[in-house]
């Protein structure tokens, strides 16, 4: 039996935990690896998005890290 595995790709990171955070609230999955669901989402499902409820901490940690270096 052999394992299969599809990703989807984003053109950044906040474009990526913005997907995860809003398809949690919306309960949209990314799909299968068989039928994966990479589209991005319509104008009536960002209306719906608390945005106020999206958890950017991965991307806040990495500023704040690049921050101190600089």
């Amino acid at each position: 039996m052999a394992r299969k595995s599809t990703y989807c790709c984003f053109q950044s990171k906040l474009a990526r935990i913005f997907q995860e955070e809003a398809r949690k609230q919306l309960k949209i999955d990314f799909g299968t690896p068989e039928c994966p669901k990479c589209r991005g989402l319509t104008v009536e499902e960002l209306q719906k998005v608390d945005f106020t409820k999206i958890n950017m901490d991965e991307l806040f940690g990495d500023i704040l890290t690049k921050a101190q270096i600089a």
